[in-house]
């Protein structure tokens, strides 16, 4: 889920080419066991998206397949074969953020995740070995090259065509939290995936067994979501969830819970304490409404709710840095104040 505010602001789009699905053949037997068709077979068996969309998006993944074999296989280096890879796909699916990866190569369009599962399985199918790091809100392609050195590809640069990254850059932010800053591949992006569109799924108690199987995958936000939402907290849960807290580790979305627990029991003095430890940059939708709920006065970003983050931007830990927040804030002016002029300027020449 990249965060990039540029973007977010302007909804900037890349004119791409349309891919016409006629007579598109989807080789199943060859696809099938791809993360992305998984991910596909997942929306639909999870209602996140119809047959017909889930069919489309299938014949729209195999024609990109099919022409990154074709004009980027030949590349003996891996990143010459990435950067080509992303080229390509820059070409095909416009910039946006969004989560659930049938309806977006359906619609062709893509965010850092899309890129990224895209991407590792045409490489890894024509035996490029890369594999998929997080980091909070993001997601990059890794790989070793022929020297030994990690190298990273950022997907969405350069209006989605992609460019070798520097993570060691501010905008990469920095976690103790496990899934982040290590290399992941297989049924470990999958389960990722699927966590990543819980609160589009139909039958979410699929999360329990990856929070169980899976601790360092870090779904512990996402488990306590559908706990909460399901059966109900119970003080166990709360324990874990101050656990992770006290060692750092605890998303945004255990501080928020955490608030709202205690401020309903009464300790309104700890549930500050919880809300008061997400920066005043990081506060999205529903920490706004909880820090509202519970009387704890804060200025809140309350623009970026018209930006698509809402509840995602908590949930999923979504982070932007101060630079990135108030230049952003910088560029809304500046487009009111752009508009403003024009409407004026249109009612004074009528």
């Amino acid at each position: 889920m990249a965060v990039d505010p540029w973007f977010v602001i302007f909804k900037k789009i890349n004119t791409v080419e349309n891919i016409d699905v006629k007579g598109i053949v989807v080789e199943h037997s060859l696809y099938n066991e791809l993360e992305t068709f998984k991910m596909l077979n997942f929306d639909l068996e999870q209602g996140v998206a119809s047959e017909s969309v889930v069919d489309i998006a299938k014949k729209k993944l195999t024609f990109y397949f099919d022409e990154v074999s074709a004009k980027c296989s030949g590349n003996e280096i891996t990143e010459d074969f990435l950067l080509c890879a992303n080229d390509i796909l820059g070409g095909y699916f416009s910039y946006y953020y969004s989560t659930e990866l049938s309806n977006n190569i359906y619609k062709q369009i893509s965010d850092c995740d899309t890129n990224s599962y895209l991407i590792y399985d045409v490489a890894n199918l024509l035996g490029y070995s890369v594999s998929v790091m997080y980091t909070p809100g993001h997601s990059l392609i890794t790989w070793v090259d022929s020297n030994g050195e990690r190298k990273y590809l950022e997907t969405t640069a350069s209006n989605n065509h992609g460019s070798v990254a520097d993570i060691r850059r501010d905008v990469y932010i920095k976690s103790k939290l496990g899934r982040y800053y290590h290399p992941f591949s297989g049924g470990d992006i999958l389960d990722v995936y699927k966590s990543l569109i819980l609160i589009k799924a139909k039958d979410k108690s699929y999360i329990s067994k990856i929070y169980d199987d899976k601790p360092y995958l870090n779904v512990d936000a996402e488990y306590f979501y559908y706990i909460k939402n399901s059966s109900g907290l119970t003080y166990s849960i709360v324990n874990i969830m101050n656990e992770l807290h006290e060692q750092q580790l605890a998303t945004k979305y255990i501080k928020l819970t955490l608030a709202e627990w205690y401020y309903n029991k009464g300790n309104v003095e700890k549930a500050y304490s919880y809300v008061g430890d997400i920066k005043l940059n990081n506060c999205y939708s529903t920490c706004a409404e909880i820090s509202s709920y519970i009387g704890y006065s804060r200025l809140t970003p309350k623009v970026w709710w018209f930006f698509s983050y809402s509840d995602l931007g908590d949930l999923y830990d979504i982070n932007i840095s101060l630079l990135d927040f108030y230049a952003a804030w910088l560029m809304l002016f500046l487009m009111v104040v752009f508009f403003m002029k024009k409407l004026l300027l249109n009612i004074y020449i009528r």
